[in-house]
């Protein structure tokens, strides 16, 4: 979930997602999924480009080698990201990200933590 400054500085729902994808016989990899769902529909961010993403831990960071905004109903967006899993499962992080919109810059520092799959 969102800090409560994050939550009070947009009109979203927050809910960040990051977790080490560890398949057998594949490199491990690791995602993000932002999603984000309007509290009202008429306060929904317009032309969303994502600008930076990063996710931080106490002592690394990480960013991705691909990423992507796309389009959820009602108004909602969803980030997406991957890369080399470079950071370890099971430990807490702040994801931070800029979106570009319309209406200018947004900023935001997610806290999360790290979950394993595979």
């Amino acid at each position: 979930m969102a800090t409560s400054d994050a939550q009070q500085q947009t009109s979203y729902e927050i809910t960040p997602r990051v977790w080490r994808d560890e398949q057998p016989g594949d490199d491990p990899r690791l995602l993000v999924s932002i999603t984000f769902v309007p509290r009202q529909s008429s306060e929904r961010w317009q032309d969303v480009r994502l600008r930076t993403l990063e996710v931080r831990t106490s002592d690394r960071s990480w960013t991705p080698k691909e990423s992507g905004v796309s389009p959820l109903g009602d108004g909602g967006f969803e980030l997406k990201a991957s890369g080399d899993a470079t950071l370890p499962a099971g430990v807490k992080a702040t994801v931070v990200v800029t979106v570009q919109t319309s209406a200018g810059e947004r900023h935001l520092e997610l806290p999360t933590e790290i979950r394993r799959v595979g």
